[in-house]
């Protein structure tokens, strides 16, 4: 007897099976999905901060390189004038100069050198409109389609114009000279507010305004005066700072000092955009105490072109 082999349909219950997520299984999955997030996410940005920080590094030793050609052809590094608070505005004149053949309305960098490149002399007024250019033209000694200037009105509202060289996050790369004379073994000989006598190595008044009660003098875009206003010794907050930050003990002196032996020091913000660890563009918070140090708990991102 031969029997035949028919194909069946599935039954109900076979069709009733389905290939799909079950809402729970679905909410399994969510929660393996967000925290794998919170792992990851964090570690990812740690490592871009990181590659900031190790750019920003780079591009300080790059201005650093630039600044020994600079002592090369002029037997000196760009000097700032004690107090000026000018540090940031000269090392841009003097690694890239860039100035207008003809001044603009506020612009105190006019030099008479069209573009990059700077003179020894400014261009002086020879009436009727015209000018006449002094000096040989210098650099520029860095690339300027690598690193960008740009101008900032200091004090606001002053129609007064300075160029500054901007780090990645365009904020300005302080420039701090060490000074001759500097004993950086007693008070205040090592890092200070500046104006004393013999004088620091180096001083945060070649970069802030310390007659201002906003405190940073260059960075004025980023850091509005404070409203209400703060009082005016809150630059003590800037100086505490930058002691800790280069490794200067409570007086001043060296202490675990990060460049005895510079000859400049120079000064980016970080990823963050913020000297130091606090957000000094703020009014501190009722009780609590905004002039905190800096230590684990509080860490900077600070880029110098020095490193312990």
């Amino acid at each position: 007897m031969i029997s035949s082999i028919h194909k069946t349909r599935p039954t109900a219950a076979v069709r009733g099976i389905r290939s799909g997520f079950t809402l729970v299984e679905l909410m399994a999955v969510i929660g393996i999905i967000v925290l794998l997030m919170s792992i990851l996410i964090p570690s990812i940005t740690r490592a871009v901060r990181h590659a900031q920080r190790t750019r920003m590094q780079y591009d300080l030793q790059s201005i650093a390189t630039a600044l020994e050609s600079y002592k090369h052809d002029h037997r000196e590094y760009p000097p700032v004038p004690r107090g000026s608070g000018l540090g940031a505005n000269i090392l841009a004149r003097a690694l890239i100069g860039p100035a207008p053949t003809l001044p603009t309305t506020g612009d105190l960098d006019f030099d008479g050198a069209e573009g990059p490149g700077f003179r020894t002399r400014s261009a002086i007024a020879a009436g009727g409109g015209t000018f006449v250019q002094q000096g040989k033209v210098w650099g520029p000694y860095l690339p300027p389609d690598q690193f960008r200037a740009r101008q900032i009105e200091l004090p606001p509202g002053s129609n007064t114009l300075h160029w500054v060289i901007v780090d990645m996050k365009d904020t300005p790369i302080l420039y701090f000279p060490a000074r001759p004379g500097a004993d950086i073994n007693k008070p205040n000989g090592y890092v200070a507010l500046g104006g004393g006598t013999p004088p620091a190595l180096f001083e945060l008044a070649d970069n802030f305004d310390t007659t201002k009660n906003s405190g940073l003098y260059l960075d004025v875009s980023n850091y509005p005066a404070p409203s209400p206003p703060r009082a005016a010794d809150d630059i003590s907050d800037w100086l505490a700072d930058f002691r800790v930050l280069m490794g200067a003990k409570l007086d001043g002196s060296a202490g675990d000092a990060l460049a005895p032996h510079a000859p400049f020091l120079l000064w980016s913000a970080g990823p963050d955009q913020l000297w130091g660890a606090r957000d000094h563009r703020r009014p501190p918070d009722p009780g609590v105490d905004h002039r905190e140090p800096l230590d684990a708990k509080n860490p900077s991102d600070d880029v110098f072109n020095v490193v312990r």
